[in-house]
């Protein structure tokens, strides 16, 4: 199991958690999902990519809703910006994603309890 480096921003992005240029930007392509950041995401492998946007996917409305599946799509953080050209409207807390998006098609929303030590620890589920 690979350990993730993400932030989760919650439903609303959060400036105090900095997105540096060599971040990944995480979204679930539902309404209701929360940023997540994976940090360092440039440098990351398929599984940690993969397992970014199946937390994306889990702490999303899809799994309150009872998805089984969801798509998520991740992008570069120059992509992301909180504010629309002029003449256009964003609505609060929303954000614009230009250019290119990269998407992980049907993940399967999957979390797995595991103990560390003394401590439970949630992670998203590979196989």
């Amino acid at each position: 199991m690979a350990k993730v480096k993400c932030s989760h921003c919650g439903l609303e992005f959060d400036e105090s958690v900095m997105i540096k240029d060599n971040d990944l930007y995480f979204h679930a392509d539902v309404h209701g999902a929360a940023s997540v950041i994976l940090k360092d995401g440039k440098n990351a492998d398929e599984k940690e990519i993969l397992e970014a946007g199946i937390y994306s996917a889990c702490y999303s409305s899809a799994w309150k809703r009872g998805l089984l599946v969801c798509d998520v799509f991740y992008v570069d953080p120059d992509q992301v910006q909180k504010s629309a050209p002029a003449g256009e409207y964003l609505a609060k807390g929303a954000l614009l994603i230009t250019g290119k998006k990269n998407v992980l098609k049907d993940l399967e929303l999957k979390l797995v309890v595991c103990v560390e030590g003394d401590a439970l620890k949630i992670v998203p589920g590979i196989d």
